[in-house]
């Protein structure tokens, strides 16, 4: 993992640990963009599920394949505070839908109300 991709794990885990912190135990969702000058993700929990959710990714070039998304879930997993899922939302990558897969992650039905054709895929912590 080069620099800027450690930079922006370090950030997008301590940010992780705060925004889900000063939530703690409000049953209300909650949402959030997290990360650095190297990338965001925008996270949310929404009422319907107790999953955090990846719902949009924006990594530099940079950091773009370097195993940052990777690493995050795994800090994840070993911090689940409360959350029953992780959820990774509307992926228009199809490498990453297929390494999500391989890492136990499956795939939930779309959304009803949704015209997107992109799978979104979750990770059961419980």
């Amino acid at each position: 993992m080069n620099l800027d991709a450690l930079i922006l794990l370090e950030a997008l885990k301590a940010d992780y640990i705060e925004l889900v912190r000063s939530k703690s135990g409000s049953p209300f969702p909650f949402s959030g963009t997290i990360g650095n000058e190297f990338g965001t993700i925008y996270v949310r929990k929404m009422a319907a599920t107790n999953y955090f959710c990846l719902a949009n990714l924006n990594f530099s070039d940079e950091c773009c394949g370097q195993g940052v998304l990777s690493s995050f879930i795994d800090h994840i997993k070993e911090n689940p505070f409360s959350f029953d899922g992780i959820s990774v939302e509307l992926i228009h990558n199809p490498r990453l839908a297929a390494k999500l897969k391989s890492d136990g992650f499956e795939l939930i039905p779309l959304d009803p109300i949704s015209d997107s054709q992109a799978p979104t895929l979750v990770f059961l912590l419980n």
